[in-house]
């Protein structure tokens, strides 16, 4: 109990700290006098769009995490705010690490297996730009440039979802019934979003 009253009030503190140097130097009357001017529906429908989105991030992983101890609802939606607020503080995106931590402490989920699943979600991710890309290299002319990155990038998502696809299958059969929880097992648990429904 001690320790958790130790761990809150140095949080506290060092919050404090450091929002006082974040908006030491901040003009507040120039902030209030632009609120002022924002127009409040693109500014309430933009909050509402980023709201719905990251509700729906939750359930996304919640179904492409078919592993042995599955994600709550609620563990999936902490895990997402939880992780984009870290994303926000955090360099190198390391925020989507802590949603791994999350993960392992509010269901017991291998750190491996829900690291390797937000990878795969990544990969989804870069094939879902992938294929608006597309979309939008068929709609409009774009330079030679453009289009040659964007074969290229699309290229190395199918690519690596293809690697993953076939170590997921290959290895999983190998390890299937096996004993004991080596970390290729944990790697194969976070790519369950291979597996087929039932």
């Amino acid at each position: 109990m001690k320790k958790r009253k130790y761990y809150f009030w140095t949080g506290v503190i060092v919050s404090a700290v450091f929002l006082y140097i974040s908006f030491s130097n901040f003009d507040f009357k120039t902030i209030v006098e632009v609120l002022r001017r924002v127009k409040s529906f693109p500014l309430i429908s933009g909050i509402l769009i980023f709201v719905v989105s990251y509700l729906l991030r939750a359930p996304r992983w919640q179904m492409m995490f078919r592993g042995r101890n599955s994600l709550s609802f609620k563990t999936a939606m902490a895990g997402v705010f939880i992780g984009q607020f870290g994303n926000n503080v955090l360099p190198w995106r390391l925020g989507d690490l802590w949603r791994a931590v999350i993960a392992k402490k509010m269901d017991g989920v291998s750190v491996i297996a829900a690291g390797t699943s937000l990878l795969m979600e990544k990969i989804y991710d870069g094939l879902s730009v992938f294929l608006l890309s597309i979309a939008a290299l068929l709609s409009f002319s774009l330079k030679k440039d453009v289009r040659n990155s964007i074969i290229t990038f699309g290229m190395g998502v199918v690519g690596v979802l293809a690697l993953l696809w076939i170590f997921y299958f290959f290895v999983e059969a190998k390890t299937r019934g096996s004993e004991g929880d080596s970390v290729v097992k944990k790697v194969v648990e976070g790519l369950s979003s291979f597996k087929r429904p039932g």
